[in-house]
Parts: C-alpha cells; structure tokens; sequence
C-alpha cells in the first residue's frame, strides 16, 4: 500500500511597499497550502532584524498562512536615520505607521483572510500600539514582554532625558548598555554579554556572529520606546476594538524581560480586561528568545492551536 505524502512548497520573495516617499524592502513568505487560513505579519524585537525569523515563518507557511515582515526604523535594511535610530522625531509613531501601512497593503492583496500579528518583544508594544489599525484582525500573539508600570516609564524617561543633556549625543545611549547589562546579571558566570537571550548557546553564538544584532540602540529610540510603553497602559490603546480578537503570550520562564514591572502575567491580567481569550504559556528554563529556543516547535504548535479552538 502506497502512502500518500503531500509536500507544501513555500518561497520568501522581496515585496516593495512605497511608504512616506520611500520604498520599503517587505519579506513575503507565500504559503502553496491548498487551504490558505489567513496571514500572519511579524513585528521582531530591538537590535535585530526579520531575516532570523525565516525558519518561524516557513513553519507558518506549512500551517496554511501567508507571512509577512519588514525591518522596523534602525534595523537591518531600514536605516535611513542610522543604526538603532528611529527618526528624528516622532519615531514610535513612524515604526508603527510602517507596520500599518505594511498590513493595508497586502490587506489590499488579500482581503478577505484573517489577519493574526506577532511580536517578539520591542515587536510586542508594536504590535499593542498599532492595534486599532489593522484590518481584518483575528489574533495577536506576543512573546519576551511584560507590563511596564508608569513609575518605570517615568524612570527611564529622567534617565534618558539626563543622559540626552549631560552627553549631548543621540547614538551609543547607555541606558541601553546598561539594560542589557542588567538583564545579563541574571545569570552566574555568563559566557557572553548575551546570554540572556537563549538558553542554546548556538542561538547566542548566531546572534553575536550577526552583523545586524546586538548593536547599541539610541537616546532617541529608547525615549519612544518608552512611549510605546505609556501607550501599552493606555485605555484608548484600546478604543473601539473588537472584544473577540484572540490574545496569546508566551515566555521563557527564565527569561528576565517578563519579569520586568508588571511582568508577563500583568500584561495577562491587564488584557483579560479587553479581551474575551486571552492564554498565557511559560516555558520551562527557557530564555528571551523563545521562538528560537528549543521549545519553537511547541511553541508554533500551540499558536496553530489556539487559532484553530474556536
């Protein structure tokens, strides 16, 4: 008896999305699934870029979704400002309307699928902050983040504000060296400033060894930053949005982000508020980068569920 073996081929090709006078680089991972179930836009993290996500998104593709994603402001091919610089001014703003207008666009080529959105970290306030912009929402799933606490907020924007006046510099903020300082001090002995990131020493390896990773981010990137969290606490974030859009975050247990404020089980609670379904998943002894750990595979397995679970 002869088994049947269905094989479901899927490609990355470069879309150009004209935004604000610019031409914008998109990656498209085009599923062939005979079932298209909907399409999925990455939003990655700080200090890293949307070509590490390739092996995540061809798994998505066998799922039976499109996959869409760009390099926010200051990363990767989007550098316009320089390295780690999301503009002049307004820059929060301008990451996030490049997420949106991303969306509209291949919103436009498929409009009647579901839409589902995926943030990893910085990617995960992004992703919060564009909420009520994007078409045809069905889920958002968030990893490696936390609920910040107005205190923290009000915090870090006197040191940012301190630095930005004492150093008179824009590039290279320490407020950035020491965050990731701290979130390394976690760990006994570490063998790298970036440890923290993954409990697989061959994912930190890749990482270290990336030409666009692990650089220093800006005074001015880490001031939005910082608003993208006062709007993560903001009820008008909120406005008007459909109740039964589906929520699911995840982080490793051991990763030092989610503790930070409120945690990944305030951003839990402080969702459940908004929202109808809301999961929360934390995996054992893994770190920051949980789609690149060695749980990925159950990670992307219990995402295709819960958008399954009606």
């Amino acid at each position: 008896m002869f088994k049947k073996v269905i094989i479901f081929y899927n490609f990355m090709e470069k879309i150009s999305v004209k935004i604000d006078h610019k031409e914008l680089s998109v990656n498209f991972w085009k599923t062939s699934h005979e079932n298209l179930r909907g399409i999925f836009f990455i939003h990655h993290g700080m200090a890293e870029h949307i070509d590490r996500y390739k092996s995540f998104a061809e798994k998505l593709n066998s799922f039976g979704f499109h996959v869409v994603g760009h390099n926010h402001l200051g990363h990767g091919n989007n550098k316009e400002n320089g390295e780690g610089v999301f503009a002049e001014s307004s820059g929060w703003k301008k990451v996030c309307n490049e997420a949106c207008m991303v969306n509209e666009y291949f919103h436009d080529l498929y409009p009647d699928i579901p839409a589902f959105v995926f943030g990893h970290s910085m990617g995960a306030f992004i992703t919060i902050s564009s909420l009520r912009r994007i078409k045809n929402l069905k889920g958002i799933f968030l990893t490696g983040t936390f609920l910040p606490s107005k205190g923290q907020m009000f915090f870090m924007k006197i040191l940012l504000y301190l630095e930005k006046i004492l150093f008179k510099t824009n590039e290279n903020s320490k407020v950035h060296k020491i965050n990731f300082q701290r979130l390394n001090s976690f760990f006994k002995n570490p063998r790298t400033d970036f440890d923290w990131l993954a409990k697989d020493i061959n994912v930190v390896n890749k990482y270290i060894d990336d030409p666009n990773c692990g650089f220093n981010c800006s005074n001015s990137l880490w001031l939005d930053f910082v608003y993208g969290g006062e709007l993560v606490l903001m009820d008008d974030t909120f406005l008007n949005l459909n109740h039964d859009i589906k929520v699911f975050l995840a982080g490793g247990a051991d990763d030092p982000c989610i503790v930070n404020g409120g945690g990944i089980d305030g951003l839990y609670d402080h969702l459940r508020k908004r929202f109808n379904n809301v999961s929360i998943k934390k995996f054992k002894g893994m770190r920051h980068e949980i789609q690149n750990e060695q749980c990925k595979d159950e990670l992307l397995t219990l995402m295709e569920s819960f958008i399954s679970n009606e």
